[in-house]
């Protein structure tokens, strides 16, 4: 046992905690990000957004009657999977699409999101192929599904890699042509709080969803978790989040029925 342990810690990685822990402990930790409205941002010191609003609901499924605290934990899109390894959080909700390679890491619940690739572009571009990109500075997080789909449709010189969506944004913004590649749910907020830009392409590839995340093998948090999110899909705190939120943020420009899993 000892040398299991010694193991792990050399390795980074140390135990979860588990469900009756979280419970007797009064404490669950969410990574979330803290610069991606409309699903998670840090304003004025309190985090709000869609995937906040889901967290602090899972937090209340958790303790019932017995009041605990949720304690929102800033991560970036790269630190998703350490930030579980190292007991650094109990749960990730930040636009998490499972892989069978992030399968092998963490373990993940059923959806809440089904998104596609999107292409957002500065309006000035004029973008209506796919093909317009191979001529594009593409920016896109490294490693991510959006990334292995654009290395299967033939990029890769053209790649610039960043941690975040918003970095990449930002990175984007900054180059000359250049264009911004992930999840479209994601672009599309981009192109409301910028109105130089637009989701120049949507829906391109296969439909991928978005879960919550946990340590692998923490099975009592992961079932509960499930079981929450199906109650919650039923009696509609999700689609009433989705439009006190994202429906908000989005002035009705988009259709909930196409990002909302039922």
């Amino acid at each position: 046992m000892k040398v299991f342990v010694l193991a792990a810690l050399l390795l980074g990685f140390l135990s979860a905690n588990s469900l009756d822990q979280i419970k007797k402990d009064r404490l669950v930790r969410i990574g979330v990000y803290n610069d991606q409205p409309p699903f998670s941002a840090l304003v004025d010191g309190k985090y709000r957004g869609f995937e906040i609003a889901l967290g602090e609901k899972l937090g209340k499924e958790i303790f019932g009657d017995n009041p605990g605290k949720v304690k929102f934990i800033p991560i970036t899109a790269s630190r998703r999977i350490s930030a579980l390894q190292r007991n650094e959080a109990d749960m990730v909700i930040a636009t998490f699409t499972p892989t069978p390679t992030r399968a092998k890491k963490v373990d993940f619940s059923e959806p809440y999101f089904k998104v596609q690739v999107g292409v957002l572009a500065k309006k000035d571009e004029n973008i209506t192929s796919f093909d317009q990109l191979r001529k594009k500075r593409i920016f896109v997080i490294k490693h991510s599904p959006i990334h292995n789909f654009l290395r299967k449709a033939g990029f890769r010189k053209n790649l610039n890699f960043c941690a975040s969506s918003a970095k990449c944004y930002r990175a984007f913004k900054r180059a000359k042509n250049a264009v911004h590649v992930d999840d479209n749910l994601i672009l599309h907020a981009y192109a409301i709080i910028d109105n130089k830009t637009q989701v120049a392409l949507d829906g391109l590839g296969k439909q991928t969803y978005n879960a919550i995340a946990v340590q692998k093998g923490n099975n009592a948090l992961l079932e509960l978790i499930n079981t929450s999110l199906a109650g919650l899909k039923k009696d509609g705190f999700l689609d009433k989040t989705f439009d006190d939120t994202l429906g908000i943020f989005y002035h009705g420009t988009i259709d909930k029925k196409e990002f909302l899993v039922e």
